[in-house]
């Protein structure tokens, strides 16, 4: 399970949240600040209410980022304890990234930023050439991180993620247009590695062997709490299980819907509704993968849940999230038995505004599955 953070008494302390916006490094007055930690495949947001005018000055944010389209952007958190029964965390960095957006409200004196973090940059850039890439896997992704300049921990890859012979024409049909981040993620799932970046620092390596647990209990814990079935949303599930022929010395797919299988890669018109769950299957035949993707579709319908758990944090919670991202688990109690458990996050928000009187409060919501992120499920 790894190691739990106590959670006791939480939304229930004195506790006297703070942040900080920072955009290009300068401060910036907050009236509310949101940050969604997007786990895994998509960048964070960042979001922020800004006065227009502070003291008789108004500083034109639009006219900086329009001057500059990587506008630094971060947001800082901390938080005391009153009633001293825990330490505080002073302002530390939560996520940082680029404002992408400002839009002005002069009525209400405000100024609405909202950016993405820094995997953005990965998201936004577009690769169709596969010939190059006959490397390993951490190689390709030293290469991204490298081009754009953000510091990176990695493990040296056991596989080559080389498409050899392939032409272009060949490789967008088969995997279609493609972001760098999409080539990372599937040079970590032919791995069985993990890719994360927060607060501006990848990793690509191993699953760490433990990651930080909070537990969280219906009826002390938590303002709100709804635990869904998967069943209700099944055929929005697509299963894809991708593997490599070692006869032939070709990557092979399948993928399997509630429509049944898809041939080897979900069809084009899939809609954003559509979620799709990536497995490598290792060295093996199409006909297996068509096997292992069908059965893995009847087992994610079957038992994954959904959670979405509303709360007051702590100082120890926030700490852990400046610190991992999205990258632990909840140990969920005071449900009934089959929807209590252990969860992994897919998405986590926390919401702070100012009040009044210097009073702000701040809200965490987290929506998390049952079931584990995808690694290596196939035989090597």
């Amino acid at each position: 399970m790894g190691v739990t953070i106590a959670q006791d008494g939480i939304g229930n302390g004195p506790f006297a949240p703070s942040a900080k916006v920072l955009v290009a490094g300068v401060e910036a007055a907050w009236l509310s600040v949101d940050v969604t930690l997007a786990v895994y495949g998509v960048a964070s947001v960042i979001s922020a209410d800004v006065p227009m005018i502070v003291d008789g000055v108004q500083r034109d944010l639009g006219t900086e980022a329009q001057n500059n389209p990587e506008l630094p952007l971060a947001v800082n958190v901390g938080m005391t304890d009153t009633s001293g029964v825990q330490a505080p965390l002073a302002l530390t960095q939560l996520e940082t990234g680029f404002l992408e957006e400002c839009r002005d409200h002069c009525a209400a004196n405000m100024t609405a930023l909202t950016g993405r973090s820094t995997a953005a940059l990965f998201q936004d850039t577009y690769i169709a050439d596969a010939a190059e890439f006959s490397q390993r896997g951490d190689q390709i992704v030293k290469l991204f991180f490298d081009t754009k300049g953000i510091p990176l921990t990695k493990v040296e890859s056991p596989f080559f993620r080389g498409r050899p012979g392939y032409t272009e024409g060949q490789f967008l049909k088969a995997y279609r247009a493609r972001s760098m981040w999409d080539e990372m993620r599937d040079a970590a799932l032919a791995d069985g590695y993990v890719l994360t970046l927060h607060n501006g620092q990848g990793y690509y390596g191993p699953p760490p062997a433990s990651m930080p647990t909070i537990a969280l209990t219906w009826g002390r814990d938590l303002i709100d709490c709804e635990v869904s079935h998967s069943a209700r949303r099944a055929h929005d599930i697509i299963v894809r299980i991708d593997g490599y022929d070692r006869k032939a010395k070709t990557p092979i797919s399948a993928s399997y819907s509630k429509s049944g299988f898809g041939g080897d890669s979900p069809p084009d018109d899939i809609s954003s509704a559509v979620r799709v769950y990536p497995f490598w299957g290792g060295n093996t035949t199409r006909t297996a993968l068509r096997a292992k993707a069908r059965a893995r579709w009847l087992d994610l319908v079957q038992r994954e849940l959904t959670a979405t758990l509303d709360f007051v944090p702590d100082p120890p919670f926030l700490k852990m999230l400046c610190q991992v991202g999205g990258q632990f688990a909840v140990q969920l109690s005071g449900r009934k038995p089959s929807q209590n458990g252990v969860y992994y996050p897919r998405e986590v928000h926390l919401s702070m505004k100012a009040g009044e009187s210097d009073n702000p409060t701040c809200t965490v919501q987290i929506v998390a599955s049952n079931i584990p992120p995808a690694t290596d499920e196939g035989e090597q």
